[in-house]
């Protein structure tokens, strides 16, 4: 069973290459084959030429966009900004980032050096 089902597959294959080959042949060795090859050359050339321009289009809009969407994000913060101070004009607004590093530097000892002088 396993022999006649990689007979078939042996078979197959010869006959595969068999006609990728007789039609590579006839491609570059005869006049029409190198007319065909040439014409089927040109117009994929011409697909991947469209392909890259449009790629490059969409990247160009999607540039646009996203600063189109950067420039919106702005004024909304904005927006809320002055609505958040409107509705609350007696209290003060602080913008506070705790520094890191200041409690970083509570945390660590004094470094001890080996070699050095001792006065």
């Amino acid at each position: 069973m396993e022999n006649k089902q990689s007979s078939n597959n042996l078979g197959s294959g010869f006959f595969l290459g068999l006609i990728v080959g007789v039609i590579v042949t006839l491609l570059f060795t005869t006049k029409k084959g190198r007319k065909i090859l040439h014409n089927l050359t040109e117009k994929s050339m011409d697909k991947v030429s469209t392909i890259e321009n449009r790629f490059h289009e969409v990247k160009e809009n999607v540039k646009e966009d996203i600063q189109s969407l950067k420039a919106d994000l702005e004024e909304i913060e904005e927006d809320i900004r002055d609505t958040i101070v409107d509705e609350l004009p007696d209290k003060k607004i602080v913008h506070h980032k705790p520094h890191v590093h200041e409690e970083e530097d509570a945390k660590k000892s004094p470094v001890k050096k080996f070699f050095s002088k001792k006065n």
